[in-house]
């Protein structure tokens, strides 16, 4: 059987979470899959070009422009990332076969709204729901009626992979805390940013670090001005490859709204650094005690960043924990097969 010819659509012009889903998965099943990624056109041309992955760019993401994709491509099956461009594809009526793959659990899907309903026509037209934890489709106010057709499937890690790009470049400043992430509400950098001030009270040379831009940059920077943080807080902006920053730190900082697996968990976890993180989304099945702690108020967050700042012999335990986690989690040979099989299961039906 020859190789899978599979267009992956997403409603993004850079590269986070479910970008970086994808271009993985794209990786790693070359030999059996032919692959395009379609999206908005934007920054993310450059992490595709170094991958030397097939770029079909578009000025907006449209039922139209989706068509004409389609029938440039001719793909075997749509993979869709996410609720637009899952409701997008459903929406031009193709005969070929949709995988509807959603990376977070959004707010507006535990109640009816227009967005919630429009995705339902997503729902029924897709040959396969994938989940990047349980939570997604079991909040989904319409997701128990699609229950025969969703399977959890987490994210692809490559452990080997994020060590060897942290090693890619010396970052020569050293971080106590760290923030990996869209500044943006469902990622709450305010509030780790009230976390941080609470820390600094019984440690004033507290090194804080925030990987990564979005629409609250400027108010998280005025943020740390009201807090007196400024000479304590570094805002790196957007990086490609955030790991060498990430590895100069000691811990990462997670008090997400909402999550959808919560991959930068496991990115820190395999650089060594514990985790201390809400209980959003997959976050509680990547975070044990043994590696971090999920903690649901500002208190504990502040207690349990100090214990570890404080205590050497317990934060070297925790690191080395959190290497051994991230062994446990990695996974992403087998993912890219199954991915494969997944694939076939719904030409075949």
């Amino acid at each position: 059987m020859g190789k899978l010819k599979i267009l992956h659509i997403l409603n993004t012009d850079g590269f986070s979470g479910a970008e970086n889903v994808a271009i993985t998965m794209i990786r790693h099943y070359r030999e059996w899959v032919d692959a395009t990624y379609m999206s908005l056109d934007g920054k993310i041309r450059d992490n595709l070009r170094e991958c030397g992955i097939k770029y079909y760019p578009v000025r907006k993401l449209s039922v139209v422009n989706i068509k004409k994709a389609i029938y440039d491509v001719r793909p075997d099956l749509i993979h869709a990332h996410d609720y637009t461009a899952s409701t997008l594809a459903a929406l031009t009526g193709t005969k070929t076969a949709i995988i509807s793959h959603l990376h977070n659990n959004a707010p507006w899907i535990r109640k009816k709204c227009i967005k919630s309903l429009s995705f339902l026509a997503a729902c029924h037209k897709s040959s396969r729901i994938l989940t990047v934890s349980d939570c997604i489709m079991r909040e989904y106010v319409f997701g128990k009626y699609f229950s025969g057709k969703t399977q959890m499937i987490g994210n692809p890690i490559d452990v080997s992979s994020i060590r060897k790009r942290a090693d890619d470049k010396n970052w020569e400043k050293n971080y106590d805390v760290a923030f990996l992430g869209r500044l943006a509400s469902p990622k709450n950098p305010l509030l780790f940013l009230e976390i941080m001030k609470m820390v600094k009270e019984r440690k004033k040379d507290l090194r804080i670090v925030l990987i990564g831009d979005g629409p609250m940059r400027a108010e998280a920077v005025e943020k740390t001005r009201e807090l007196g943080l400024t000479d304590n807080v570094e805002f790196t902006g957007f990086r490609k490859n955030p790991y060498p920053i990430l590895k100069k730190a000691k811990i990462l900082c997670m008090p997400s709204s909402y999550e959808g697996y919560g991959l930068a968990a496991v990115e820190a976890l395999a650089l060594g650094k514990p985790v201390v993180s809400s209980g959003a989304g997959g976050l509680p099945e990547i975070v044990d005690r043994s590696c971090g702690r999920i903690c649901r108020r500002k208190e504990e967050y502040v207690e349990v960043i100090r214990s570890m700042l404080d205590n050497d012999a317990l934060y070297s335990q925790m690191s080395s924990n959190a290497c051994a986690r991230a062994e446990e989690l990695d996974n992403v040979s087998g993912y890219a097969g199954g991915m494969v099989r997944i694939y076939r299961e719904c030409l075949e039906r």
